[in-house]
């Protein structure tokens, strides 16, 4: 599809899959990355503190 040698879908009853192998969580990225700059856009939403998102591992 991304090179043109097979066509898309063709109607809005046409159904897409997607197979995950082993780029578990990749469109939530993507997403989350724009559905981020888009709130920054608009000035909506309210900051995280990063402690909730990050953590230390040691041996």
């Amino acid at each position: 599809m991304i090179t043109g040698r097979t066509p898309g879908r063709t109607s809005a009853e046409q159904i897409t899959f997607y197979y995950t192998a082993g780029n578990w969580g990749v469109q939530f990225a993507a997403v989350g990355g724009h559905v981020y700059r888009e709130a920054v856009r608009q000035g909506v939403g309210m900051a995280l503190p990063r402690e909730w998102f990050i953590q230390t591992i040691r041996n």
